[in-house]
This record gives structure tokens, C-alpha cells and sequence, in this order.
């Protein structure tokens, strides 16, 4: 077999791979995928693997679906925005609200520690295609925002607060319909944000802490249940992480295990797959029918 077709059964079987650790998760319980291949797929393959030889070896075939076009954030238009957190802090912000949409829903973007709004770069032209206006903050001490020295991450939301209070000034967005996205320790405070503010309709965590009874942004909210969240990990040890608190949401309806171990946090956006789960948790919980319910209390 020569180089391009010992390429395509390398891609087909690691195409095969990632179908099989496809998690899918209709009632909590996380569930793999497995296809069965017919009798017919070793000729299928034989002949995909022939056609491939006698074509130039810069070609390649697209095994994994419809390419997500991402159009660069420059191309984006936005305002920066500031404004006040309760114990006076200045948070600044990227503000995106789509053309032509009356009411869209909107989705908070919150960062990495040590990171800053710019990480979520790639997600957001896809969010504003999509209708959704988007509020990206820098987090106190981070960016722009005002130097803080983030010793109690249970001041950080403080700056979901203010988040939420400027998004409620606002009467051209669907106050009922808001979402929270967030990324390693942005994934905590998404966690912790579907639960610790009735505005918030729904929440992503990408690779969230572990649980840890002695972290405060996990415990200290009394009568605190977070609902409607996504959790996303690339690893395993990540993945087992996720779970702690998976099992503690309420209504959680999704969880997504890629198998990526070399990708957490805002690089997961690097996988068209990640940033489609997103936007289909996205319809779901704030654009079908069944969004337009008040969240749980």
C-alpha cells in the first residue's frame, strides 16, 4: 500500500475512533455509541482506499461532517462596555448584539484565569451568525477590567452580578432567555451562576474543577442547585473531574466526553464538534419552544 493509501485507513479508523467515544446523554447517564460496520464495509473501504491512489496527496476527504465556517472577530462589530460590580470594581467588556434581531437572546462569556475575554475569540463570530447577541467580560483583575488580587474566587461573581444587571438595563434583548458560558475556572462560575441567579436559563462548563467541599464558590451559596448545565472535557481525568459535579445539577440533559486529552478549557473551541455541542445546548434550552418556561426555582 503506498503513502496515500496507508493515510485514508489511518483516517478512517481514527474517524471510526471518535464515533465510537461519542458521548450522547438524553437523561444523565452518559452513553457510548458504537457502529456496527456492515458486512460490506471492508470493500467499501478497499475501493475508497484505491480511488485515493490515484489522487495528488495534497487532497484530502472531509470524514468528520460539515465544516463550521469561522469568520475572524474583526470582522464582528462591537462596543466596549463598563460597568460597576457592587463593591465598586470596574469591570470592562465586549459587547455583540447581531444585525436586523429584535430581542435576541444572550449568551455571558466567561474567561480562563490568567486568561481574558480575547480567548473566546472563536466562538463569538459563530454565536452572533447564530442571532445571539453576546456579552464578553474581562474578569476583575484580568484585561482591561480593574487590578484585583482574586484571592476569594467568590468575589468573581460579583462581576456576573454586574453582568446581569447591565444586560437588565437593556430593552433590546430577551431578558428571559440568558446564558452562561465558561472555561476552567470560568466554567466554575458558570456552574455555580445557573444556580446562584434566576436570570440565568442555562450554563456550559468547559472542564470545570473538581468538585471540592472546601471551595467556596461550590459550597458557600446556601440552598444553592445549579440546573441546566452542559458540562464539556477533552480528557479523561478531566472527564472524571466534570462528573463530581455533574451529579449535583439539576435537569442536566447534557454532558460531552472528547476525546481530546490534549485540549481543555478554550482550546476545546478548536474542535468544530465542541462548538456545535455548544450551540445546540444553545437551542435548546434558550431557542426551542420549550425555553420560553421560567427556570427552576
Amino acid at each position: 500500500m503506498n503513502e496515500i493509501g496507508r493515510k485514508a485507513n489511518e483516517t478512517l479508523i481514527a474517524h471510526d475512533s471518535v464515533i465510537t467515544k461519542r458521548v450522547l446523554d438524553r437523561n444523565s447517564v452518559v452513553r457510548f455509541r458504537v457502529l456496527r460496520r456492515p458486512l460490506y464495509y471492508r470493500h467499501v473501504r478497499a475501493l475508497l482506499i484505491a480511488s485515493l491512489v490515484a489522487l495528488p496527496a495534497a487532497v484530502s476527504l472531509p470524514f468528520c461532517g460539515d465544516h463550521i465556517d469561522r469568520r475572524p472577530i474583526e470582522d464582528v462589530s462591537s462596543d466596549s462596555v463598563t460597568y460597576q460590580a457592587e463593591d465598586g470594581v470596574h469591570i470592562s467588556a465586549s459587547w455583540f448584539l447581531p444585525d436586523g434581531v429584535a430581542n435576541p437572546p444572550v449568551v455571558i462569556l466567561l474567561h480562563e484565569r490568567g486568561g481574558s475575554r480575547q480567548q473566546w475569540n472563536e466562538l463569538i463570530p459563530t454565536l452572533v451568525d447564530k442571532d445571539y447577541a453576546v456579552l464578553a467580560p474581562d474578569l476583575r483583575g484580568h484585561g482591561k477590567s480593574d487590578p484585583y488580587e482574586l484571592t476569594n474566587s467568590l468575589d468573581a461573581l460579583l462581576d456576573v452580578a454586574a453582568a446581569l444587571r447591565w444586560l437588565g438595563s437593556r430593552n433590546d434583548v430577551d431578558q428571559s432567555r440568558i446564558a452562561v458560558i465558561g472555561a476552567r475556572f470560568g466554567a466554575d462560575l458558570a456552574y455555580v451562576s445557573s444556580g446562584a441567579f434566576p436570570q440565568v436559563r442555562a450554563a456550559i462548563a468547559m472542564t470545570p474543577s473538581v468538585y471540592n467541599a472546601a471551595d467556596p464558590l461550590l459550597t458557600a451559596i446556601r440552598g444553592f442547585a445549579a440546573h441546566d448545565v452542559f458540562l464539556m472535557a477533552g480528557g479523561k481525568r478531566q472527564w472524571e473531574e466534570a462528573v463530581t459535579l455533574g451529579v449535583r445539577i439539576r435537569d442536566p440533559g447534557g454532558r460531552r466526553y472528547i476525546d481530546h486529552p490534549d485540549l481543555d478549557g478554550v482550546a476545546l473551541l478548536a474542535l468544530d464538534d465542541a462548538i456545535r455541542d455548544i450551540l445546540d445546548w444553545l437551542q435548546k434550552r434558550l431557542v426551542a419552544p420549550s425555553a420560553t418556561a421560567p427556570p427552576p426555582s
